[in-house]
């Protein structure tokens, strides 16, 4: 599923910037649609919570179980769990590494995933590959992993995507949840988010920061600017990822009238994509658009637009643990220069941030490519080492 992924978003890519070559147009959306389907688990009744189900606070377990469906390195387990993100219904996954636990328990990392769709097909613990290698790659390494799915995949519910107090408050309130389904995980933990898991991570990193047990946050190719990243004057790149952000401003913001920012010809591919498909879908039908073709201009200028934006700024808010802070400079979706300005801006605010530029590598290559170093980084934080900043030395 994640070579067929790759396969469309680059054909998309190449069409939509004008035509790489050779490319290779995207797969019809039915293809793509049964692609994507045979690539997850069979359904299963354990994502239905029911009103009777729903006992606790944040943070509570509501069901776990065992899965041998995944595709994990040898030794590794994995126990799928239902939880409650606030007071909704959340679901995500443990991967436990081979072998006996250290004293204390495994360390914990917990992921936060990448943009894999808005609808509940699109959760991560649904997919025999978790939607990425980096969970199960944490787990042979040694890591417990804790990877929740965020509130709308999985159980029933609506996806703020790339909101990130939701995606915080997911993270944050998976961990005790974990801890209850799987008893050999540590206190300590650190937090891993690449794309929407980068901004996922940094918000995770906000809300913990009175948290004893918290060491530290990586922060790969984060969507930690939406408003620079919304500018596609400047950033075309992630266009096609904007009808999802239309989604989740509605979600959080009920008012929000989609129309406002999809062009009337696109609603009906808008529709099918935020509730028929995953990001395979989303890349093939929207990929291959040029984005005045579906994106209205001046979208952004909307009151509740800019109160969503305002919702997910970072690097202002506290945060007194070491963060690790990575950005691909052949990145199109997130691309380096916004990651730049934003670490800038957390230097300002006394962040304790290193930031990492691979002037090579692209959006998924940023987080694939850079495992050994950001494990090496999480080794380390675990070790009581004190973190490096870049601060101090020169402006990123």
């Amino acid at each position: 599923m994640r070579a067929m992924l790759a396969a469309v978003c680059i054909g998309a890519a190449a069409i939509w910037a004008g035509g790489a070559s050779g490319a290779e147009p995207p797969p019809p959306p039915d293809q793509v649609i049964a692609a994507e389907a045979a690539g997850r688990l069979p359904a299963s009744p354990f994502y239905h919570v029911a009103p009777d189900d729903v006992k606790g606070g944040p943070g509570a377990l509501i069901r776990s179980e065992p899965v041998t469906d995944y595709t994990l390195p040898p030794g590794v387990t994995a126990v799928r769990f239902v939880y409650l993100a606030g007071m909704t219904p959340a679901s995500g996954v443990v991967l436990v590494p081979p072998g006996t636990p250290p004293a204390g328990g495994w360390p914990v990392i917990a992921w936060a995933h990448g943009t894999t769709g808005v609808a509940r097909i699109c959760a991560p613990s649904e997919a025999r590959d978790l939607a990425s290698p980096s969970p199960a790659a944490m787990a042979a390494a040694g890591y417990a992993v804790v990877a929740p799915d965020y509130v709308g995949l999985g159980p029933e519910g609506r996806h703020a995507y790339l909101n990130k107090p939701s995606h915080a408050r997911d993270i944050v309130n998976a961990l005790p949840a974990a801890r209850a389904a799987v008893a050999s995980l540590g206190r300590k933990w650190v937090v891993d988010g690449h794309s929407q898991g980068g901004l996922a991570a940094w918000g995770a990193a906000e809300m913990a920061k009175d948290d004893p047990d918290f060491l530290g946050a990586v922060v790969v190719s984060g969507a930690t600017d939406l408003a620079a990243l919304s500018d596609l004057e400047a950033h075309p790149g992630g266009a096609a990822l904007l009808p999802y952000l239309a989604f989740g401003i509605k979600v959080r913001l009920p008012l929000f009238k989609v129309g406002d920012m999809i062009r009337e010809p696109a609603l009906e591919r808008f529709a099918i994509v935020t509730s028929k498909g995953c990001l395979a879908l989303d890349a093939a039908t929207f990929g291959p658009l040029p984005w005045r073709s579906f994106i209205k201009p001046g979208w952004t200028k909307s009151p509740m637009v800019q109160q969503y934006f305002s919702e997910s700024t970072v690097g202002e808010d506290p945060v007194d643990r070491p963060m690790l802070v990575i950005a691909g400079g052949g990145d199109n979706i997130v691309p380096i220069a916004v990651t730049k300005a934003v670490v800038a801006k957390a230097c300002t605010h006394h962040l304790p941030i290193e930031f990492r530029a691979y002037p090579a590598l692209d959006h998924v290559q940023s987080m694939d490519q850079t495992l050994k170093e950001q494990l090496a980084w999480i080794a380390d934080r675990f070790a009581g080492k004190p973190g490096k900043s870049t601060c101090e030395a020169k402006a990123p």
